[in-house]
């Protein structure tokens, strides 16, 4: 399944020119998975989504835009390096895509996994917060 940018962006919670700015920054680990449509529009596969939600997930966490190119090659590199599948997770596995679709789900899933990890925490802590200490409670 392809995706237009707006569409890419609303999935994130960016804005288009946001998600336009990591695109750029990202060019060279997304060649590949990044196709261009009707009018010019770009298009983004599976993989270059989990990819952008990856990263933009290292951005959110503190990771500046100009390293984040080198923080997403690195984990796709040691990904790839840890299965011995390829020598490289900048380029689509042309012999076999099911291959590329299964990992884009991997760092689709690990990347959510870690998301709810941190929305529990901030669960747990608003929760703490808006509830008074058992048995100071008093009615009058």
């Amino acid at each position: 399944m392809m995706l237009e940018i707006k569409q890419v962006a609303e999935r994130l919670g960016l804005s288009e020119h946001q998600t336009r700015r990591v695109l750029r920054a990202l060019d060279t680990v997304l060649r590949g998975f990044v196709k261009r449509g009707r009018d010019n529009r770009i298009l983004l596969d599976d993989r270059a989504i989990a990819i952008l939600d990856r990263a933009v997930a290292l951005w959110r966490s503190g990771i500046p835009l100009r390293d984040l190119h080198q923080a997403v090659a690195d984990e796709l590199n040691n990904t790839d390096s840890n299965r011995g599948e390829r020598d490289s997770g900048l380029a689509p596995n042309r012999a076999n895509p099911a291959q590329d679709l299964c990992e884009s789900h991997r760092l689709m899933i690990s990347h959510l996994e870690e998301e709810v990890r941190w929305l529990r925490a901030q669960l747990e802590e608003l929760q703490q917060r808006a509830l008074p200490p058992t048995g100071s409670r008093r009615w009058r």
